[in-house]
């Protein structure tokens, strides 16, 4: 209905006689609920608002890590004694430096307290992104991929990580092999092959490209798995190209190129191998 004003007032037009619940709220304060009848027009309704607060507790795994409340430093942990906080939605970043990648979330404390340790410590993962990052850029491409692979299950960057590790594969050792388990690797996370995470869906234009580049070393000896391969590169590349919107903005053009370019060629490929007429009318297209 509205906020009330610096004098804590707020006018409301209600009908007469009827019966309504208020609920009344401010921030780090105790929500006010009750119920009320309106008699006449000057009836007046007080609400009394106590500051609330919730207990915090932190750890974090490794322990010794920086923590900040809304920007505001207020101890490393372990904090098992407890540190009062308003009640409502806070900022709360645990930074360990070194190897670790920080962790940072808003967390809404809406309880008496806020207990984050022993089986609910938060767990603070190395960050192999940046330092697989640091490896590629001084050309350490052997040290890149240790690191990338590194990245489990469980870590919060796996995709990415993964996904960086296909694309070196890819493109710097031509090993298509490697290439397709890792993107496939990273579509065996539901979220990912279903395109809830849609900043992956170059990746189906990546794994479709291996794909073909791996049918292609495979021709002239296997014909038959070489045309299994085409087929499967041109099913990754159509859902690539039906995606072509999620595509990233720094890479657009690009990976439209490319996935035209390799549905074209697997197309032409899977044509040559069983010369279906409907193959050749597709790459021409």
């Amino acid at each position: 209905m509205g906020a009330t004003n610096d004098e804590g007032i707020l006018r409301l037009k209600l009908r007469n006689n009827k019966r309504y619940k208020v609920v009344v709220y401010r921030h780090g304060y105790e929500q006010v609920e009750k119920k009320i009848k309106i008699e006449n027009d000057s009836d007046r309704s007080v609400f009394t608002l106590n500051s609330y607060h919730s207990i915090f507790r932190i750890n974090s795994k490794p322990e010794g890590a920086n923590v900040q409340l809304d920007d505001e430093n207020i101890g490393k942990t372990p904090m098992l004694n407890g540190k009062p906080v308003p009640i409502g939605f806070h900022r709360v970043r645990i930074d360990l430096g070194g190897e670790f990648r920080p962790w940072d979330e808003i967390i809404e404390f809406n309880g008496k307290e806020k207990n984050l340790t022993e089986n609910n410590s938060i767990k603070i993962h190395k960050d192999y992104l940046r330092l697989g990052n640091n490896a590629e850029n001084k050309n350490q491409l052997e040290q890149a991929i240790k690191t990338y692979a590194k990245t489990p299950r469980t870590h919060p960057d796996f995709a990415e990580a993964h996904s960086r590790l296909a694309q070196i594969y890819l493109d710097e050792k031509k090993n298509y092999d490697e290439a397709i388990k890792e993107y496939e690797s990273v579509f065996d996370i539901p979220e990912i092959k279903q395109l809830v995470y849609k900043q992956y869906a170059v990746n189906y234009t990546n794994l479709g490209h291996a794909y073909y580049a791996k049918g292609n070393t495979l021709e002239k000896n296997n014909k038959i798995t070489a045309a299994q391969y085409y087929g499967k590169a041109i099913t990754n590349l159509n859902t690539a190209k039906a995606n072509t919107r999620f595509f990233p903005s720094d890479r657009h053009d690009e990976a439209i190129h490319a996935t035209y370019y390799f549905l074209a060629l697997s197309y032409y490929r899977l044509y040559q191998a069983t010369k279906k007429r409907s193959l050749i009318d597709k790459a021409d297209l």
